[in-house]
């Protein structure tokens, strides 16, 4: 009994631990990698692994997590800089300036565009 106990706790420990390490290559490669094979890769799991303990962990999936931060960032750069669309998408690695667009509407309800005119009216208010 006394060992399946201590098994479980492994397991878990383990699961903890490669969720923390998860995070850390996420913040670390958000950018410039939008995959799930590379941060599996990375961590020396299967993405169908990486997938599962994330999920039973947060109950979200792994790409919720790289868009989140994908969208984070988009949001600053749309907001505080003068760079054109284009560039944040060259930035974001995006395979090109209507992926990002894509993305970006699917994710935050607006275009780009509109976002930033948004967040220009707000300012002025």
């Amino acid at each position: 009994m006394w060992k399946n106990l201590e098994m479980m706790t492994l397991t878990a420990n383990h699961k903890d631990v490669l969720f923390q390490n998860f995070l850390q290559q996420l913040c670390l490669h958000y950018a410039g990698r939008h995959d799930i094979g590379f941060y599996a890769q990375n961590l020396q799991v299967s993405v169908r692994y990486l997938q599962k303990v994330v999920k039973d962990i947060t109950g979200r999936t792994v790409y919720s997590y790289i868009s989140e931060r994908l969208r984070i960032h988009a949001r600053r750069l749309l907001a505080s800089s003068d760079m054109t669309i284009e560039q944040i998408a060259f930035v974001l690695h995006f395979s090109s300036p209507s992926a990002f667009g894509k993305f970006f509407k699917t994710n935050c309800g607006m275009s780009p565009k509109q976002f930033r005119e948004q967040v220009k009216e707000d300012r002025v208010k």
